[in-house]
């Protein structure tokens, strides 16, 4: 079955001082995600940051699998080049529920990313993985944050600020 909007996350980078965009050689023409073919699946709700002169991060929403599950890449030559995507949102089997609106940060060495998921019922919990390594390795299964009953409320729309290895979450609660 083919989608009637397909996108892929791809990524370029700037330069502040004249606001012009770099030639850099990018793999896979900048495109980030490695389902196959492009555009095989939709994927979006793009975010990145960057750390330091060589770290960037970028975590999305991708329906490769059936529903959206979270994932993420990362680069440590400024964006050059992308290591192979990681699925975030472990725990349920790929793309058997929605997980939604993912949010990244990062500082130093630390990368933690918060999304809305529908694995527990129809109400929405927030959930988060978190790497201490700059994104090489990640928990096998995510973890749940708001602490009323599963899928009691609509947790919805995490941000998510770090400050060393402190992650400071937000959400709303319907």
């Amino acid at each position: 079955l083919g989608h009637a909007e397909v996108r892929n996350p791809y990524h370029a980078m700037g330069i502040q001082k004249q606001i012009r965009w770099l030639d850099v050689p990018v793999d896979k023409s900048g495109r980030v995600d490695s389902d196959e073919p492009a555009g095989a699946a939709f994927s979006g709700a793009p975010q990145v940051v960057a750390v330091n002169q060589k770290n960037v991060y970028v975590v999305w929403e991708d329906t490769r699998d059936g529903n959206s599950d979270i994932y993420f890449a990362r680069s440590d030559n400024s964006g050059s080049s992308f290591k192979s995507d990681k699925r975030l949102d472990g725990g349920d089997d790929n793309g058997s529920n929605n997980s939604f609106a993912p949010k990244l940060d990062a500082d130093g060495d630390h990368v933690f990313v918060v999304w809305h998921d529908t694995r527990n019922g129809e109400g929405r919990d927030v959930f988060f993985n978190y790497s201490s390594d700059n994104g090489a390795n990640w928990s096998n299964t995510a973890q749940r944050m708001d602490s009323d009953q599963p899928a009691f409320f609509n947790s919805t729309f995490p941000v998510v600020s770090l400050i060393g290895d402190q992650a400071h979450v937000a959400w709303q609660d319907n």
